[in-house]
């Protein structure tokens, strides 16, 4: 058995990625399931072994750079969790990059909100071709990048962005548009407290005048047309504190994240002072 044995170096000058491509698999709950394949070539004739870094003492060999944002990161084939370190900007692998070919498979979420997302993607060392593909009705555009397709893959309708020749430590950003909307959990919870809001001083504001005028039929059709009379603020200042008083039992029952229980409860109280400020007005 013949073993070989090689010299090692840490410089990276010997390292490019022979192709790196990421496939969107699907867009839902507001994130983007995203894998990336790339593979690592060693074309010299020493074992890269990398450099140290200063703030942990550890070696990095393989520097894997991720979208800002990333979760649930899976390690799907060419890495083990044992080497490998993680930040917010992305992997670092200890293991020895030996001449010839390394692939690495990785699958990770990347959140997004509304109808498009911009990605910035970094490039570690110089990238032979980098593609981008994501299943229609997405639609991918990137003014560093070509448009390449449609492609039909197993069936399924794909739009591709491709690029050769990318420089090492450069950035290429490209957009992902038609994404599945969804509200931001913080921005949906104060679109209902609103509506919530709304209603409730509706009925209290019907019960009120229904009771002034005995049975009269209610003539109330918009927000806009609600006098500002004393009763109808009173109405309002009573809901408001009941809603803040409900956002309160929220919070402490941990149903709702801090900070989107502040920026509600923010906005709640200025609605409130302003109410406040109408009824000293009134004399109320």
């Amino acid at each position: 058995l013949d073993l070989v044995v090689y010299d090692a170096t840490t410089s990276a000058e010997k390292v490019e990625i022979a192709i790196d491509h990421i496939i969107i698999e699907k867009a839902e709950k507001g994130a983007l399931l995203i894998s990336e394949s790339m593979t690592f070539r060693n074309s010299g004739d020493r074992t890269y072994v990398g450099t140290k870094n200063q703030a942990s003492g550890a070696y990095e060999v393989l520097r894997i750079p991720l979208p800002a944002g990333y979760q649930d990161i899976q390690y799907v084939e060419g890495l083990m969790e044992c080497c490998v370190s993680q930040s917010e900007h992305g992997l670092s692998d200890s293991m020895d990059l030996k001449p010839g070919l390394k692939k690495v498979l990785l699958q990770y979420r990347l959140p997004y909100g509304g109808r498009s997302s911009l990605v910035n993607k970094f490039f570690q060392y110089r990238t032979a071709a980098f593609y981008i593909l994501a299943p229609a009705p997405l639609e991918l555009s990137s003014e560093s990048l070509t448009l390449e397709g449609p492609l039909e893959i197993q069936g399924r309708q794909y739009v591709a962005l491709g690029g050769e020749g990318i420089p090492a430590s450069s950035e290429i950003t490209f957009k992902i548009s038609q994404l599945p909307f969804v509200w931001p959990r913080h921005t949906g919870l104060l679109v209902v407290v609103s509506i919530l809001a709304f209603v409730m001083i509706w009925i209290s504001y019907s019960l009120l005048k229904k009771k002034e005028e005995k049975g009269a039929p209610l003539k109330i059709t918009k927000t806009e047309s609600l006098p500002q009379t004393e009763e109808y603020l009173k109405a309002k200042k009573k809901t408001l504190l009941s809603l803040i008083a409900h956002l309160d039992d929220q919070f402490e029952a941990k149903e709702i994240r801090q900070d989107a229980y502040k920026e509600m409860r923010q906005e709640l109280k200025e609605r409130l002072v302003k109410i406040m400020e109408k009824l000293v007005k009134k004399g109320g």
